[in-house]
Formats: structure tokens, sequence, C-alpha cells
């Protein structure tokens, strides 16, 4: 097959939605944000393996194995949760405890989710 001789017409890359408006929900920890500061590597967790992917009290189990996994490689984990109205990057160990034990308190969120979940 020949190529075509004329350059190949792509649609125009449109921006992402405006990102603005949700920082003032986010809250990120300080080991994490001093990583991002000083360009240390971290690796983003999402939370549903405390809140749905695994039975207490192997949810947080596990949770705690890969953060200290991470830790070992020297990275800093940054695990993402919505909590309290809040989307928090990098948790503590009791909200870590928190969303392993109330695991139905907690629901799996999307992009679309988010206005609700914040509203909260």
């Amino acid at each position: 097959m020949t190529p075509p001789s004329h350059p190949v017409q792509r649609p125009p890359i449109t921006a992402a939605p405006p990102v603005a408006p949700l920082l003032s929900y986010l809250d990120v920890a300080e080991e994490v944000r001093a990583a991002v500061q000083r360009g240390g590597a971290v690796v983003a967790l999402e939370s549903t393996v405390l809140a749905h992917g695994l039975p207490w009290p192997e949810n947080l189990e596990v949770a705690r194995t890969m953060e200290a996994r991470i830790r070992e490689q020297g990275a800093v984990p940054a695990t993402i949760a919505i909590v309290g109205g809040r989307i928090r990057v990098g948790l503590d160990d009791d909200t870590l405890l928190r969303i392993a034990r109330e695991r139905s308190a907690f629901v799996k969120a999307g992009i679309g989710d988010l206005s609700p979940l914040l509203c909260a």
C-alpha cells in the first residue's frame, strides 16, 4: 500500500475541562506535596482496595503493604479518596483505617460523580 501524498488530517486537540474549580476541594498530604515539589516519585493509589476490593481486615493489610512497598522503593504513596466532601491525596493511617472499616460509607467515584460527592 502506498502512503498518502498529503498529510493525514487529525481532529483538533481539545483541552481538558478546567480543573481550577476542583482545586478548592483538594487536600494534598504534606508528604505528597513535598515529594512533588522536589521532583520525587509519587505513586497514586486508588482507595478501591480499601472500600470495595477486599473484605475487612485484609483490605487494610493490603493497603498498608502496598504503601510500604512503594516507600521501600523510594517513592511516596498517594492513596486517593473522597472523604467528607474533600478530594484527599495521600491518606494518613487513621483515614485508611476508617475507609477500611466503614466500607459501605464510601462509593466508587468517577469524574461524573464528583459534583454530588463534593457537595456532601
